[in-house]
């Protein structure tokens, strides 16, 4: 998978302690220039770092959030985490206030120029959100506290899409939990709602284009980045994805080629709509998404 190949130094990221107290953990925010204009505060790559403080190394987590939609499914994970493990695992929470993938922008698109152009800084942005997270990978290797041989990865809707390509390009995941994500760009694009409906609609009728012209192009720009296109690149046995039977972003049609690609792993299907299912992760949904991303989590690493 040479679109994901990159150089860079380990050194990059920054560690500062920030005083505060959790038992079994040293608590640092950490900071990294991003390799590519990524939407968050100063281009950079910003998160808080849990230390475990047990004895010998231990596995490593890293949970991704849903980059401008919301932080709560990542959060609420690292405490899951951070509750459960009871310093037993070193986990890396990364921030994501703002939007990674620049819809708002596209939507004032004024010719198809503007608009692939716009694109084409869309997928750099997730090409690189995987590289980034790679180069996370790469400073984690140098941590004594931490055990390079267990590295494990967590990702909601976007960053599901991202894990994937993460665990599909980089052996050095042994362990991933993907929730609401999907394969075939294009499609989920073309089919979500939120910004990517409104950019949709905008485009559409300001360019003129039918639904499936305009398919076709986000196709031709996203096609190196689409999960589909990387089959039996993980071992199943180390994948867990949640995905929702009634949802109203991810197509069936993503979720299948999804499940395929990554050699048809454990999978929990909820009926309820996209954002419904997070439902999932709250006592409303008696935690269980938690709960088996976790055990998931657990088992492998």
């Amino acid at each position: 998978m040479a679109v994901f190949n990159y150089s860079g130094s380990a050194d990059e990221l920054v560690l500062v302690e920030t005083g505060d107290r959790r038992p079994g953990y040293a608590i640092h925010r950490f900071t990294m220039p991003a390799s590519f204009e990524n939407g968050q505060p100063g281009n950079s790559l910003t998160g808080t770092y849990y230390a475990s403080l047990s004895a010998g190394n231990a596995p490593l987590v890293i949970v991704l959030p849903v980059w401008g939609v919301s932080e709560y499914p990542s959060v609420k994970m690292t405490r899951t985490l951070l509750n459960r493990s009871r310093g037993r695992v070193n986990v890396l929470l990364v921030d994501g206030s703002y939007r990674l993938m620049p819809w708002q922008r596209i939507a004032q698109s004024e010719n198809l120029d503007e608009f692939i152009a716009g694109l084409s800084n869309a997928a750099q942005r997730l090409k690189h959100a995987v590289i980034d997270t790679r180069r996370l990978i790469d400073w984690a290797e140098t941590r004594t506290e931490i055990d390079a041989q267990r590295i494990g990865l967590v990702g909601f809707s976007i960053s599901a899409i991202t894990g994937t390509l993460v665990a599909q390009s980089d052996r050095r995941i042994r362990s991933s939990a993907l929730v609401m994500g999907g394969a075939q760009i294009a499609k989920i694009v073309s089919n979500c709602p939120g910004n990517e409906k409104t950019t949709r609609e905008a485009i559409m009728s300001n360019l003129g284009l039918e639904l499936e012209e305009y398919e076709q192009v986000i196709s031709g720009k996203f096609e190196e980045l689409d999960p589909a296109h990387y089959p039996h690149r993980v071992n199943p046995r180390s994948v867990l994805i949640i995905d929702a039977g009634k949802d109203d972003c991810i197509p069936e049609t993503s979720r299948e080629a999804w499940w395929e690609a990554l050699g048809r792993p454990e999978r929990i299907s909820m009926n309820y709509s996209h954002r419904g299912s997070f439902l999932a992760m709250t006592p409303l949904g008696f935690n269980l998404l938690r709960k088996r991303v976790y055990e998931h989590l657990e088992k492998t690493l």
